[in-house]
């Protein structure tokens, strides 16, 4: 940990601030509306069950075609039932945005670990994955 418990405290400070943003309420309230959302859960539940389900029709050693088609149709169907709720396209709009936020921010601090100003960082278009074996540069 830094010896410096300022660089701890301002981490804190900037998570409360983002706490009190809109950006922070919209997408709370809309994993709540998910959570709340009976339709939604039964969906999301089908979709598992039917995920599970062609796992271990996939994994057989004598496949069946026609019940891995089944299962896929299903599995199909739920993910369309579940990306076609209003509820489910408001959270991932506001999650999206959330991680694209966030992911600016890591931007910044990995560019200033780096020796670059934290003032001149841009964001970069594709975002940043946090992995850095795969990127050419923070910044």
């Amino acid at each position: 940990m830094f010896e410096n418990n300022r660089i701890i405290e301002l981490a804190r400070e900037l998570g409360a601030e983002i706490q009190k943003t809109e950006e922070y309420f919209s997408y709370q309230l809309a994993n709540q509306r998910n959570d709340e959302d009976d339709e939604l859960q039964a969906m999301i539940s089908s979709f598992n069950i039917a995920q599970m389900n062609l796992q271990r029709a996939m994994k057989e050693t004598e496949k069946d075609d026609e019940k891995i088609a089944g299962y896929t149709d299903e599995l199909n169907e739920a993910y369309n039932g579940i990306m076609s709720n209003e509820n489910m396209r408001n959270y991932v709009v506001s999650k999206d945005y959330m991680e694209r936020e966030l992911n600016f921010i890591y931007q910044i601090l990995a560019a200033s670990i780096n020796g670059k100003d934290p003032f001149t960082v841009e964001e970069s278009a594709g975002g940043c994955s946090g992995d850095c074996s795969s990127c050419g540069s923070c910044g």
